[in-house]
Formats: structure tokens, sequence, C-alpha cells
């Protein structure tokens, strides 16, 4: 049952890619809601689910100060080499989500260990693990639009993006189970990499000059994720 941490987050990656059948052309209404929902989702977990957990169990202010600048600057490393390297706004994208699941999959596997070594409880893990499942379906929605022409593409950066994260998953539980000094900064670490996705990526491509449906959809998520939070952690 623990093990099923690491493996829900790919099932929500596969649900929102064959979505794709559903629909039959490029949505960017739906997209703009896919991004704002996963903002929401994806602050409350980074603060409640990784940043707080850091905090608590870390001795001092270094571990979760350092691990989240460390997080940020990954991302920001690998924003500005994906860039300067591709100009396909679209591949941009779909390349962007892929390492973006890095992070993702760094927590829940620190998630994993953290409840295998008693750390963090069974119920917290399974939220995170949850957050970033729900998470994931808008954003497998959001690969499959980008690759309407192309199902089979679609289908294929899908399964890709959502393989990195249990990969990254069972890496990180290992390695952290081993050496538990490591916990506060990992869970740091993911949580900074993810607020860094959040502002850089998801809300800015929420965003509608002629309507407010990113921040309607970003409401709706965080005030879910929150619920989830509240209620089973």
């Amino acid at each position: 049952m623990k093990y099923l941490i690491i493996i829900m987050p790919l099932i929500g990656t596969i649900i929102g890619t064959l979505s794709i059948y559903l629909i039959k052309k490029e949505n960017q209404k739906l997209i703009k809601e896919a991004f704002g929902f996963s903002a929401g989702v994806m602050l409350v977990a980074s603060f409640l689910s990784l940043i707080n957990p850091s905090i608590e169990i870390s001795k001092n202010w270094f571990p979760p100060v350092f691990g989240i600048l460390l997080g940020i600057f990954i991302i920001i490393s690998l924003d500005l080499k994906i860039n300067k390297n591709n100009n396909n706004s679209n591949l941009i994208i779909i390349i962007a989500i892929i390492l973006h699941n890095i992070p993702e999959g760094i927590a829940t596997g620190v998630g994993l260990a953290g409840s295998l070594t008693n750390m963090m409880s069974l119920k917290s893990a399974f939220t995170l693990s949850l957050a970033i499942t729900l998470h994931n379906i808008p954003e497998g929605i959001v690969v499959g639009l980008l690759n309407t022409k192309d199902k089979k593409k679609a289908i294929k950066y899908g399964l890709i993006s959502g393989l990195v994260e249990p990969l990254f998953a069972s890496i990180t539980s290992i390695i952290t189970i081993k050496i538990n000094n490591l916990m506060p900064y990992l869970f740091a670490l993911a949580g900074g990499a993810m607020i860094y996705v959040i502002v850089d990526e998801l809300v800015p491509e929420s965003k509608d000059k002629n309507s407010k449906i990113g921040i309607i959809s970003f409401t709706i998520g965080f005030i879910v994720m929150l619920l989830l939070e509240l209620l089973f952690s």
C-alpha cells in the first residue's frame, strides 16, 4: 500500500494524457484552466507537505533555506538551457514538464521515505502524492492538447513525463532512507523547485487577457488541495 505513493502520480499523468481522445482540437481555454488549477494545488502542497515538514525536522534555519534556494537554482539552470537550445514553444513546454516532474518525483520519494522511517505520517505522504496526482491530470491534459494532431506522440510524451516521477521517487527514497540527514534538505529542495515552476511556468501560462479563468481555476485548485490537507493530514 505504501508503495502506491510513487505510482499514483504516473496514473494521474496517464489519465490526463488520454483525454486527447475526448478533445478534438487544441483548446487554449482548457490549457489555461489546467495550468491555473495545477498552480493552486501545487502551491498548497509545496508549503504544507514539503517546506513545513523541512522546517519541523530541521534543528535550525539552514536546511530549509538552503534546500529551497538550491531547488530554485537547479530549475532556473534547466530552464535557461532549454530556452537557449529550442525555438519550438510547444516543445519547450513539454520538455519543461518532463524536467519539472523530477522535483515532483523527488517529493513523492521523500514522502515515501518519510513514512517508512516514521518521520512523516503515512496520511501526509499519501496526501502529498495525491496532490501531485491531481496536478498531473491537468498537466497530462496540457501535453495532450499540445499534440492534438499526433495522438501517438501525445501519448509518448505523456508516458515519458509520467515515468520520470516514479523513477526519481524510487532513487530518492532509497538515498533518503540510507542518509536520514538529507531529508529536510530534500523536502525543501522539492518545495523550492515547485514554487519556481508555479511562479515561472504555471501562473503565467494560466493568464488570459480577456477573462479571469486563470485565477478562478487557481483558486479552485488551492481550495481543493487545502481541504485535502486539512482532512487527511
